[in-house]
């Protein structure tokens, strides 16, 4: 996992793009697949022990439907937001996303001033220079 600072950008159609403060973890594909699997056991394995919780039969199905639900969400968060500081491209308010919330990225993000939904793209991890040593550049467009 790498954590860092990403360039990244606020779009919306018809107006110039905003640059944005955007730190996260990248999660790696491993990483991302280890987790949608405990997951994924975790429900089901609990599974077996809501057959006794009446009625029976509806608790394993909600129990296995969830562990899906759960484990792809689990595997498409590609990125866990840790600081976020943008503004929307039309009226310029703040935007904001939750920190600890794993995302995949391009975004719409809602603004609730102007209502319209512009668009988070997040690039490639940026280099600190300063503290002498290289990150890996990886992102998405």
């Amino acid at each position: 996992m790498e954590r860092g600072r990403f360039e990244a950008r606020v779009g919306l159609v018809g107006f110039p793009a905003r640059p944005a403060v955007f730190e996260a973890t990248r999660r790696g594909a491993v990483d991302r697949g280890a987790r949608a699997l405990l997951v994924l056991a975790v429900f089901w394995m609990a599974g077996p022990a809501l057959y006794l919780v009446p009625p029976h039969v509806i608790w394993v199905v909600v129990a296995v439907k969830a562990g899906v639900v759960f484990a792809i969400h689990e595997w498409r968060g590609e990125y866990r937001v840790h600081r976020f500081e943008g503004a929307c491209p039309r009226c310029g308010s703040a935007l904001s996303v939750k920190t600890g919330v794993c995302g995949r990225f391009p975004r719409a993000l809602p603004c609730f001033t102007c209502h319209h939904s512009p668009v988070l793209v997040v690039g490639e991890q940026v280099v600190d220079r300063d503290a002498g040593e290289l990150q890996v550049s990886a992102g998405t467009q």
